[in-house]
């Protein structure tokens, strides 16, 4: 139980890798972004009655869910309502948990990630929302925005969580 919800966890694996590495965004993918933004912002808008903090966790799990069963042939392509949400999603994160995003770089590849200014806690906005549509996971963005707004606090109040590179 965090902040009085209830959240379901799962365990993962993928701690960051003594090897990674982070890089910042290329000017590319800050003008990809934006345009991600405005069309975030749309398909936000057509899904949900909300007009303040659009972006919010909890406002983007109800949007899925309703995306999830719209049966309009011209609705938004999974892949890219993925980067939509995903971008909202990361967003979201960096703007209300002192969170940036980066490229990490580990063995596993390269992929967006939205990390702590100062510790080691991070996630992958756009694989967090492919999984939320694929595995049918309901809430999971606002309960990961929750699990990482705990570990930061946990980190904050002196626990065991190290400070990135």
């Amino acid at each position: 139980k965090i902040e009085g919800q209830e959240i379901e966890t799962k365990v993962s694996e993928n701690f960051l890798s003594p090897t990674y590495s982070i890089e910042d965004l290329n000017e590319n993918t800050l003008v990809e972004f934006e345009k991600l933004n405005s069309e975030a912002v749309e398909l936000i808008q057509h899904y949900s009655k909300e007009t303040k903090d659009i972006f919010n966790s909890k406002n983007l799990d109800e949007i899925l869910e309703i995306w999830k069963i719209d049966t309009n042939e011209n609705k938004v392509k999974f892949n890219k309502t993925v980067d939509l949400i995903g971008y909202a999603f990361g967003t979201d994160i960096a703007n209300s948990l002192n969170c940036e995003w980066k490229i990490l770089n580990d063995e596993y590849g390269k992929d967006f990630t939205v990390i702590h200014k100062k510790f080691k806690i991070n996630c992958f906005p756009f694989s967090s929302v492919q999984k939320a549509i694929k595995e049918n996971r309901i809430g999971s963005l606002n309960d990961i925005k929750l699990i990482l707004k705990k570990n930061i606090q946990d980190a904050e109040n002196g626990n065991e969580i190290e400070v990135r590179k």
